[in-house]
């Protein structure tokens, strides 16, 4: 079982009126929670907490599309702080971690980067996965519209457009060295280290969170 925690932003967040006659008598208030990535995730239970006070939820109740509605006595607003915890099994269907590309094939084929970047990453195979990460980085910043001839100018631009933050803008330049060394001339240049594959997977995961929120 793995677990992956996501911080909710407040405008992602609706508080409504309970209009359903058996519960709302106890719960005044519905509370209705954006989360476009639930779908990707084969989940087998979450959690939310508001304010660190935790609310188990049922899936086949409080899921519809990719809302989590949870019921609530208590009005919500921008005060709160909102996070919701997944424990799930796997991803089944790796392209709609991408949900906001438009365009199917590209979001098809960035999710099966993705699919053989987790594969390699659980086998310890740390080049390939940094191959395949190339490939989620660069076809990201090409569905955000990303400008330049060479993955290098990708990055930059993407830095100085405020796409990437500093530390992501040196992850993506670190993945961008260690795919070059495929070149036989680039023989020289050192191979990843298992360390350096845990800091891009952290970021993979970052981007991924941070990117369907916008």
């Amino acid at each position: 079982m793995k677990s992956i925690l996501f911080e909710i932003n407040n405008n992602d967040i609706q508080c409504l009126k309970n209009e359903d006659s058996e519960t709302k008598n106890d719960f005044e208030y519905v509370i209705v929670i954006s989360l476009p990535l639930f779908s990707a995730f084969s989940v087998e239970y979450f959690s939310v907490v508001v304010d660190n006070q935790s609310v188990p939820c049922s899936i086949e109740k409080n899921i519809k599309g990719g809302n989590i509605r949870i019921l609530s006595e208590y009005s919500i607003n921008e005060q709160y702080e909102v996070t919701v915890m997944l424990y799930y099994h796997g991803i089944r269907d790796y392209s709609l971690l991408f949900p906001w590309i438009e365009g199917e094939q590209l979001r098809q084929r960035i999710g099966y980067y993705h699919e053989e970047a987790d594969k390699n990453f659980e086998s310890g195979a740390w080049f390939s996965f940094s191959v395949m990460c190339g490939a989620i980085f660069e076809g990201i910043l090409y569905a955000k519209g990303i400008q330049g001839d060479r993955f290098y100018d990708k990055i930059q631009n993407a830095f100085r457009e405020g796409l990437l933050t500093e530390r992501q803008k040196e992850i993506f330049d670190l993945v961008r060295k260690y795919r070059n060394a495929l070149h036989s001339n680039l023989y020289e240049v050192p191979l990843i280290t298992r360390k350096d594959a845990m800091d891009i997977k952290n970021t993979l995961n970052m981007i991924i969170k941070s990117f369907s929120s916008r």
